[in-house]
């Protein structure tokens, strides 16, 4: 499904420096890890010299407030509207 795998994760280590923090960066609904890895790169907005990213990507799951439809998430959720959440 959506042609990705769903397991994988991504990381963004610093080049030029020594690795000092990590940050997990967890991304948004239905959105992939690699629609975000530039932001972290040299020259992105959040590029940090000593900084090293770790992008899981969410589970499929279905979306009880999207009709059911499967989707990566990190959770459920009851009505899209006014996003009123349910954990699973």
């Amino acid at each position: 499904m959506w042609g990705y795998k769903e397991k994988s994760t991504l990381y963004v280590h610093p080049a030029e420096f020594k690795h000092k923090r990590t940050l997990i960066f967890m991304h948004s609904l239905a959105n992939f890890p690699q629609e975000f890895k530039a932001w972290f790169k040299k020259d992105g907005p959040l590029h940090f010299t000593s900084l090293k990213v770790v992008l899981p990507t969410a589970p499929i799951r279905e979306i009880q407030g999207m009709e059911g439809v499967d989707c990566f998430s990190w959770y459920d959720f009851m009505n899209c509207d006014n996003f009123t959440f349910e954990g699973k």
